[in-house]
């Protein structure tokens, strides 16, 4: 069995060596996708059990003392289940938040990539990139999550404010980097 596994392979790789370099890197890219779609299914399987046990108040929070007590150093691990029902896809988080800080913030900001954030809601983070005409993309100047069941934008004029600060004290910092 070993031997047809190796042979599969090893005919495998000889197919991919015979691409010409492009379709090697889609297809080395396309393996990358497939493998984080993957994880990102695996975690929300079994994330099944932890939030709707955090939404009912049935959560153990006796991991709260066990955590204060664990010594400074040494190997620590870890295993948390979290659930939820993914409605709302990295891509279209992305696309939501691109909307609203374009129409609602400044058209100097765009959506970065999408990072799933498993916290007490599992949501979508969406770094908010600061971009300007003669320099192009600049920095993050924020993050707007999204929650992966609702798709509703966790924003607040706080939020707003803040994001706006950042733009503009990196916008001066790049101009004045720029005459330097």
């Amino acid at each position: 069995m070993e031997q047809i596994k190796t042979s599969l392979f090893q005919q495998a790789l000889d197919v991919v060596d015979k691409l010409p370099p492009e379709d090697q890197e889609t297809l080395a890219d396309l393996i990358q996708h497939r493998l984080v779609e993957r994880r990102r299914t695996e975690i929300t399987r079994n994330a099944a059990t932890t939030v709707p046990a955090v939404r009912e108040g049935h959560a153990d929070y006796s991991m709260v003392s066990l955590i204060e007590s664990l010594p400074k150093t040494g190997r620590l691990e870890v295993d948390i289940k979290v659930a939820a029902d993914i409605h709302i896809s990295a891509y279209a988080a992305k696309q939501k938040v691109n909307d609203f800080v374009l129409s609602d913030i400044s058209y100097m900001l765009h959506a970065g990539d999408s990072m799933l954030i498993v916290g007490e809601r599992i949501c979508w983070r969406v770094p908010v990139i600061l971009s300007l005409t003669s320099r192009g993309d600049v920095g993050e100047v924020g993050a707007i999550d999204v929650d992966v069941e609702t798709g509703q934008m966790h924003v607040t004029p706080q939020l707003i404010a803040e994001i706006n600060a950042r733009a503009e004290n990196l916008a001066i910092s790049a101009a004045s980097a720029a005459t330097e």
